[in-house]
């Protein structure tokens, strides 16, 4: 059997399902390989233990701009796109208020104040322009 191919995606989590999603619809004939047995990656829903459901990579839709959605036409799959209000929690001492990770600034702002004052502001603020140099 020969089968040629405009282009070959290694991989079915969303990068490679998006990368093989735009070139088909450019006309590219693609074939989209994965290891596992279901196609996703850190976007899907895996059940890690027997009626123990987790999503795998949520923390992932944090980043998912609306202009993806658009691109690939997602309404039309019915995707329901629920966006966290939070990304991660931190716990201390029992007697510590827990470091909520709010992805609104602004929230997160009232947070760190209210819980944890002005050197919490400073020393998040700090990391995150460290972060932005990587």
């Amino acid at each position: 059997m020969d089968v040629d191919y405009d282009a070959i995606v290694i991989g079915a989590g969303h990068n490679g399902l998006t990368a093989a999603a735009l070139l088909a619809r450019k006309g590219q004939k693609v074939l989209c390989l994965e290891k596992n047995s279901s196609a996703g990656g850190m976007a899907i829903t895996r059940e890690l233990f027997k009626g123990y459901k987790h999503n795998v990579g949520a923390w992932v839709l944090l980043v998912f701009r609306d202009e993806m959605i658009k691109l690939l036409e997602l309404e039309k799959y019915n995707l329901e796109l629920i966006r966290p209000v939070s990304s991660y929690c931190v716990f201390g001492d029992p007697a510590d208020n827990c470091f909520i990770g709010y992805v609104d600034q602004k929230k997160i702002g009232k947070h760190l104040f209210k819980d944890h004052g002005l050197r919490a502001i400073i020393g998040l603020a700090r990391l995150d322009k460290a972060l932005k140099k990587i």
